[in-house]
């Protein structure tokens, strides 16, 4: 049951008058903005969320707008929720979940979506993201068996939330070194030191929904040297700067060597069969198109594909909604009509999709069940509650602390946390100093906050 509030402001406003404005507002329900906010699916079976539906109802004749608010990842998100639309373009900190290491992510001036910091994951870990790979620990190097080399220099791993290292060149944080069979997930094919085709370049020790860049000629690597680094052979300047590269060094021959003198990093494109093609640079000089031994230990960064022409599809119960249009953060698309009753609302990327179990409910009419007071003076101003089903109003979402209101606080579901609710936290600004906070409605009903105040 929703109460809607009206004013009597025409003094000879009649019982049918009155009735007439209802219905008018009722109608007037079908234009109004239907804000999903949701993080939208990704490769490789991650898990979507689908945070609110705000409202949650509508008319049967269809044509609500609904505009559907894609958020930007922000520090402290989860590596693995991270989209190709919503890869910042300022250095972000995020983590993986299968380890709880920190890294940096940007959209960088290529277009592609980069870890700015060495990969130093060590197999296993939490499986929420059907991610996790088996690879050892090892002082030998090999061509068929998944190896990681603990890098020995350098700061190698930071935990959220600590901030990575931003050093570059030497004594930055240098990660793990793995051979080109662990780089690539440990698949068979990729293992087998005797194919050079067969094997999955989405599949590597990437976190869900990364991989391993391509190397060689007219390759992403290429593609980063050409942007960030003016394409130059010469000079690293670039490659240090935007995207923070250090100087990790290599594994090989039961030794680590060159480390704070150059770096080597894996792509996921085959030279030979016993080599793959590297990034590898060092002061005066930058080659994407030289192969390294498979066998040897090289650092990683994983990139995210970013979708420049989105194939977007909004659907209530497999009807498809119009997109009308995408501005990069916003979606807006028409409701489809439907009969009566509670639908699932399915988005997709195209690569992905994710699904409200009854996220909607179509109404087949406007319902009034009570009208309080039913009387008024002729000079109107009198305050009308009417009570009934209608297609809610919707509340935007405050962006700083300052906005939030005790009405927007009470719509938030209450946190529950043998069930818990992404849509019972949100995160929202300090106006005084940008920082941000999470805000989560708790079991008394108010919102606290559940980080410390900074």
């Amino acid at each position: 049951m929703r109460a809607l509030r009206l004013v009597e402001t025409v003094a000879s406003l009649k019982t049918g008058y009155r009735r007439a404005l209802v219905w008018i507002f009722g109608l007037a329900m079908i234009g109004t903005v239907l804000i999903l906010s949701l993080i939208l699916p990704k490769f490789n079976s991650e898990a979507a969320t689908i945070m609110a539906i705000n409202p949650n109802k509508g008319l049967t004749t269809g044509g609500t707008t609904v505009t559907i608010t894609v958020p930007i990842a922000e520090d402290g998100d989860i590596i693995q929720t991270v989209t190709g639309y919503n890869c910042p373009t300022t250095r972000t900190r995020v983590y993986d979940a299968r380890d709880n290491h920190s890294y940096y992510i940007q959209k960088l001036a290529d277009g592609e979506c980069w870890m700015l910091t060495n990969l130093a994951y060590a197999g296993d870990g939490a499986d929420t993201y059907h991610d996790d790979k088996t690879i050892t620990a090892n002082t030998t190097n090999s061509y068929t068996d998944a190896y990681y080399y603990p890098n020995t220099g350098g700061a190698t791993v930071t935990t959220e939330p600590v901030d990575p290292s931003v050093i570059t060149g030497v004594g930055g944080q240098y990660g793990y070194l793995y051979n080109w069979c662990a780089a690539m997930g440990g698949q068979s094919a990729a293992c087998d030191n005797v194919s050079t085709t067969g094997f999955d370049t989405s599949i590597s020790i990437c976190p869900s929904g990364w991989r391993l860049p391509t190397g060689g000629g007219g390759s992403e690597l290429a593609g980063l040297n050409a942007n960030i680094n003016g394409g130059l052979a010469n000079s690293d300047a670039g490659l240090l700067g935007d995207w923070l590269g250090v100087y990790g060094g290599s594994y090989g021959s039961g030794n680590y060597t060159n480390q704070g003198l150059n770096s080597r990093y894996w792509s996921s494109s085959v030279a030979t069969v016993t080599t793959a093609y590297v990034l590898a640079f060092e002061p005066g000089n930058v080659s994407f198109t030289a192969g390294g031994g498979k066998l040897n230990g090289f650092s990683v960064r994983c990139v995210k594909d970013v979708a420049t022409t989105p194939v977007l599809t909004v659907k209530f119960d497999g009807v498809p909604a119009t997109v009308v249009s995408y501005s990069g953060t916003e979606i807006e698309v028409v409701a489809p009509a439907h009969a009566a009753g509670p639908v699932d609302v399915t988005i997709s990327d195209g690569l992905a999709e994710d699904t409200l179990v009854d996220g909607y409910l179509y109404l087949d009419t406007v319902k009034i069940s009570e009208v309080e007071p039913n009387k008024g003076l002729t000079a109107g101003g009198t305050e009308v509650t009417i009570k009934g089903d209608f297609p809610e109003v919707p509340l935007a979402q405050p962006s700083t602390l300052q906005d939030m209101t005790a009405e927007y606080c009470g719509s938030l579901p209450i946190y529950d946390k043998d069930a818990p609710d992404a849509a019972s936290t949100i995160k929202l600004t300090d106006a005084r100093d940008g920082t941000k906070y999470e805000v989560r409605r708790l079991q008394d009903g108010k919102c606290w906050f559940i980080d410390n105040l900074k």
